[in-house]
């Protein structure tokens, strides 16, 4: 029974996908070593600003902030705890919105 220009259509349109789907199929793993590629360099780049960076100054600034942090504790413990029980509240609500 011959087909219709319809079913012909239809049968020509699926080849050209089930083509398209190929010529995808066999870019992928380029383009997951291209990916990876990327991804090695960003590491690597990040590497190298880490082994940059000046642990004094780390150190220093690590510092700061601990006494910033215990200064505001001294001079107004009640608001600081009164901060941390809410922060922590917080916390556990995030991840109790989880479970449910």
């Amino acid at each position: 029974m011959p087909l219709s220009d319809a079913e012909d259509d239809a049968a020509d349109a699926a080849k050209t996908k089930a083509g398209q789907t190929d010529d995808l199929l066999k870019q992928i793993p380029g383009m997951a070593r291209d990916a990876q590629k990327k991804l090695m360099d960003g590491v690597e780049q990040v590497r190298g600003q880490i082994n940059d960076l000046d642990m004094d100054d780390i150190n220093e600034r690590l510092g700061g902030a601990r006494s910033f942090i215990t200064e505001r504790v001294t001079d107004k413990p009640v608001a600081a705890t009164v901060a941390a029980v809410g922060a922590g509240f917080l916390i556990g609500l995030m991840f109790a919105g989880k479970r449910r």
